[in-house]
């Protein structure tokens, strides 16, 4: 299911987006799987993401800016003391707190997958863990 929205979003390549961009990207797809699923994601990195999101967003965003996702995506042969791919669950964290903004279902599944500047669904979303 992941993947077939990710096919939908207009937004396809990830070459040289930030790991910010990369990460709502990836969250749109687990979001709105969610969404259309009606359950949660019970992987590892949301379990754990659940528990110590507040430190991971401060690490998150002294990187997010950049290119190299390396810590964040496509890390689970490298991943350390944590488990891999934490992008997708600060991703997820973003497009939830988009959607309770948005407010309306439909029209917030539309922004995701027709979204051709995805920091700009972070700037909106009003994101950040207190």
């Amino acid at each position: 299911m992941h993947e077939l929205v990710q096919v939908q979003q207009r937004v396809k390549g990830q070459e040289g987006q930030s790991l910010l961009a990369r990460s709502v990207r990836e969250g749109v797809a687990v979001y709105v799987t969610e969404l259309v699923t009606g359950r949660d994601t019970q992987t590892a990195p949301m379990g754990y993401g659940r528990l110590h999101e507040a430190v991971l967003w401060e690490k998150f965003q002294s990187v997010m800016g950049g290119n190299d996702a390396s810590a964040w995506l496509s890390n689970g042969t490298s991943a350390v003391d944590r488990p891999a791919e934490l992008g997708y669950f600060i991703g997820r964290q973003i497009c939830k707190a988009y959607a309770r903004r948005v407010g309306k279902r439909d029209e917030t599944i539309r922004s995701f997958l027709e979204a051709e500047d995805l920091v700009a669904i972070y700037r909106e979303s009003g994101y950040g863990p207190r």
